[in-house]
């Protein structure tokens, strides 16, 4: 069972009217019923916003769909059911069509009645709680609460006031608070930790960092090359005499 509601009632048929009242009733709703629809508009202007109105479409001079007009213009949260006779399907769509939240068919069907009026009530209720979350959103996150204030920030302030007066797309970039940032900080930062190239600091390491490797390597084939040189040198400065030992200046093997 829904919450208790107020509900206006509107029928020029005394019995119908009745009805109505008492299946709502039953379900612990306030009901107040009138008579016609310009009785209707009056206690809507005098008793403030109801949570539902049932009217019915035929009514003499002001009718339901000229109640349900007033409600979609002063009260648009107001959900409208709009009762029609059996087979009225035009009637029913017109309704529609205007804005009303559904339709009820005579003769009255009982379960029918109440489930359709708590399915109008629980959309009333959602559409509260939906504009309520938003207002508190947009005082929470209002220019005005934001704590920053450079030269940079108000340029930010600036540049978002503009936007929020278009219905321009934005899309915001930054950081964000999200498990995945602090995963991707993790990835980067441990093969600088981890990697067998660039150990940690202070750890011992078997391995030559490849720039000395490389180094090591090119000394190596320098020094071969110029002992196989002096050799041959050496070999010449033998059968040269005193003169070509002091232009090799090697004294290897000697």
């Amino acid at each position: 069972m829904t919450e208790p509601a107020r509900i206006l009632v509107v029928d020029d048929d005394a019995a119908s009217r009745a009805l109505m009242e008492q299946i709502l009733a039953e379900d612990g709703h306030r009901v107040i019923a009138v008579a016609d629809g310009a009785e209707a508009i009056r206690k809507l202007e005098q008793d403030g916003e109801f949570d539902a109105v049932v009217s019915d479409i035929r009514m003499v001079d002001v009718d339901g769909l000229e109640v349900l007009d007033w409600v979609h213009q002063h009260a648009p949260e107001t959900p409208v059911l709009l009762v029609t006779a059996f087979g009225n399907v035009d009637g029913a769509v017109d309704a529609i069509r205007r804005g009303a939240y559904d339709y009820i068919s005579k003769p009255y069907d009982v379960n029918a009645i109440k489930l359709v009026v708590d399915r109008a009530l629980r959309h009333r209720r959602l559409a509260a709680e939906n504009r309520r979350l938003k207002r508190e959103i947009r005082e929470k996150y209002a220019l005005q609460n934001v704590i920053g204030r450079s030269e940079g920030m108000l340029q930010v302030y600036k540049t978002a006031a503009r936007v929020a007066l278009t219905d321009a797309t934005v899309l915001v970039v930054g950081e964000a608070p999200s498990p995945r940032a602090s995963s991707r900080a993790s990835s980067s930062a441990t093969p600088a930790a981890a990697s067998p190239e660039r150990p940690a600091r202070g750890a011992a390491s078997s391995r030559k960092p490849r720039a000395a490797r490389s180094f090591s390597t090119r000394s190596a084939t320098s020094a071969a090359a110029s002992r196989g040189s002096c050799c041959a040198c050496c070999r010449r400065a033998r059968s040269g005499g005193s003169a070509s030992r002091r232009r090799c200046g090697s004294t290897r093997g000697w």
